[in-house]
């Protein structure tokens, strides 16, 4: 797709483009991938699993369960220098630094700390000799950010189409592995033999857990008592305070073009959903919070944060132990706090239909520009892009499927 900058043009894709976004906004409000949507999975049924359980998989073998799969694959998702550290026996390293995200783009600008690609994916699987009888587990380092990590990871094998019954994640840490008793290993297991499984052989439905811009745009403005927006940051990002969310490159690069959050947002910081221990509270205190905010299991409920990865944790908290139906705005305000007036130094122009700097969309709007904050200037943004759901096209189209809003070129930029 061809950026058109001819003025002169520039009106009629401005027009089209509103209309792509009004029936962007028509889909998902009614039901499109929603809470409404009869794929989504109502299981209550928790993925967390204790350090006995997974013990005896390890000791004993998984044997074969009610759904026939018959074997088990750990990975442990954090770094290689924390996996060398200990880990538990068997567990492969799912690299946190490269294995659970990367830079993609919905169309308009690329984002980073995106959904793994399917080559990323299969790539993990394949390994690790993950196949179509495979369950697998997630285990990892203690500390929030492993545990976010974890989540992203969880997110992703979600994303791609692994039903809630193949995965399972330890409830706690390594350390709460070896303090059960069980001891931990240091050595590289040695290598699988590779299987040739593919992410494509599932039933890949994109659109259940990923909410694209296009989509978080038309939650912003739905004013629907079924979709409730958690935003996991910390309350200086949520209430908008000046020089609260760095650009890509971190505060050294400059802000984001403003702070604040999506509109009808409430704020929920992750670590309200997490114990002394730093694990998951209890299932009744989760209920008890998410109740509070909005959430329920008959509604959608849409978390983010500054990249989704505290947001990650939320999702694990609604969809792996509740089975509430939960996406991640995976751009998260790292792209949403670009998506503004680039006379504010945002990424946008100003008749660009994708603008989040908008009392219709955002509340709490502060630019950091007018606050003497210096900001990351993101470049290469198609303002006038006809569609901002690509990467969940690009997914669903890669495996044969079709997904996301219609209209518009089936190719982004940078695709």
């Amino acid at each position: 797709m061809s950026f058109i900058r001819n003025n002169k043009n520039r009106l009629s894709l401005l027009l089209i483009s509103v209309m792509l976004v009004s029936i962007s906004l028509y889909l998902y409000s009614c039901g499109g991938g929603g809470f409404s949507d009869p794929k989504v999975e109502a299981t209550s049924t928790s993925v967390l699993i204790s350090p006995q359980t997974l013990n005896g998989w390890i000791t004993n073998g998984y044997g074969t369960d009610q759904y026939g799969y018959t074997k088990v694959v750990v990975f442990d998702v954090t770094s290689q220098a924390a996996y060398i550290k200990g880990h538990v026996p068997g567990a492969y390293l799912m690299d946190s630094n490269t294995d659970v995200s990367t830079t993609r783009s919905d169309g308009v600008s690329d984002t980073v700390s995106d959904v793994a690609t399917k080559a990323i994916m299969d790539n993990v699987i394949q390994r690790t000799g993950v196949d179509e009888k495979t369950v697998v587990v997630f285990t990892t380092d203690s500390g929030a950010g492993n545990l976010m990590a974890l989540g992203r990871a969880y997110f992703n094998f979600r994303y791609w189409g692994f039903p809630k019954e193949r995965l399972r994640v330890l409830d706690g840490f390594n350390d709460t592995y070896s303090k059960a008793g069980f001891t931990l290993d240091t050595t590289v297991p040695p290598a699988p033999p590779a299987s040739t499984y593919s992410v494509c052989q599932l039933q890949t439905q994109s659109d259940r857990f990923r909410a694209p811009l296009a989509e978080m745009i038309a939650v912003a403005e739905d004013n629907d008592p079924k979709t409730v927006v958690l935003d996991a940051r910390s309350p200086n990002e949520y209430n908008g305070v000046a020089g609260s969310t760095a650009g890509p490159t971190g505060a050294s690069g400059g802000y984001v073009a403003f702070e604040g959050h999506v509109r009808t947002a409430v704020s929920q910081n992750y670590t309200t959903l997490l114990g002394a221990d730093g694990r998951l509270l209890p299932k009744n205190d989760l209920i008890s919070l998410f109740n509070a905010a909005g959430a329920s299991s008959s509604t959608m409920a849409y978390s983010y944060c500054r990249t989704s990865y505290r947001a990650a944790i939320t999702f694990l908290a609604l969809d792996g132990v509740l089975g509430w139906p939960a996406k991640i705005y995976d751009g998260a305000w790292i792209e949403w706090g670009q998506m503004a007036d680039q006379a504010e130094d945002g990424a946008l122009a100003t008749d660009s239909p994708w603008r989040t700097d908008l009392a219709a969309r955002s509340e709490a709007i502060t630019y950091n520009k007018e606050a003497g904050k210096t900001v990351y200037k993101l470049t290469g943004a198609n303002s006038y892009a006809l569609r901002a759901d690509m990467v969940n096209v690009t997914d669903s189209s890669i495996c044969g499927g079709v997904s996301g809003t219609p209209g518009g070129s089936p190719v982004a930029p940078g695709y």
